[in-house]
């Protein structure tokens, strides 16, 4: 589903796709009973790029929810992996600050995806749960951070990215999952 969504995301960059577009992922939507799925890939990338890294792909839950029915979606997104990294596979970053702009980048559009979503439906009348609150982990601030970058910076990185540009009438509350309290000095340190 979300390799369809990429696809389609590719030929429209920084433009919220939905599944209900796209006959393949709307397929497979209707499978796993969700009630939509969605994608974004960032502003500027070239029409057909199907580099993954910083997609987000939003899957909306029906009545079945894990952990909680106050789970109403799973926000995906792909972040980069830095050269020298030791998870995972696929192409990495050499530079740290390039590999940070890419976390930045990555951020910014998932909160763009989510805001655009929440848009969509208000405006639209949608009968679709609103995303009230957006837990955010630290992306790229593992396995694949750049082994030149703390967490912190990772972290750094995430809050200029959602800070930076995303506008939206019903912009969700973010709350950060705890890493060794880098979320928390981040912030104070952009204070």
């Amino acid at each position: 589903m979300h390799e369809a969504l990429l696809a389609a995301a590719a030929d429209a960059p920084g433009r919220f796709v939905s599944g209900s577009n796209v006959p393949e992922a709307d397929k497979i939507r209707a499978q796993l009973g969700l009630l939509g799925c969605f994608a974004r890939l960032p502003e500027g990338r070239a029409k057909g790029d199907l580099d993954p890294v910083g997609a987000a792909f939003l899957d909306i839950f029906g009545t079945e929810r894990p952990l909680s029915q106050k789970n109403v979606a799973m926000l995906y997104v792909v972040g980069p992996k830095g050269t020298g990294a030791p998870g995972g596979h696929g192409p990495t970053i050499d530079s740290a600050a390039q590999f940070l702009e890419k976390v930045a980048e990555m951020a910014q559009n998932a909160l763009a995806l989510v805001a655009a979503y929440n848009d969509q439906i208000e405006d639209c009348k949608l009968e679709m749960p609103r995303i009230e609150t957006l837990q955010f982990c630290l992306v790229s601030g593992g396995v694949y951070m750049h082994p030149e970058s703390t967490k912190k910076d990772v972290a750094k990185a995430i809050l200029q990215g959602l800070q930076c540009g995303v506008h939206g009438k019903a912009l969700p509350v973010v709350r950060f999952a705890y890493d060794s309290h880098c979320f928390e000095d981040a912030a104070a340190e952009m204070s």
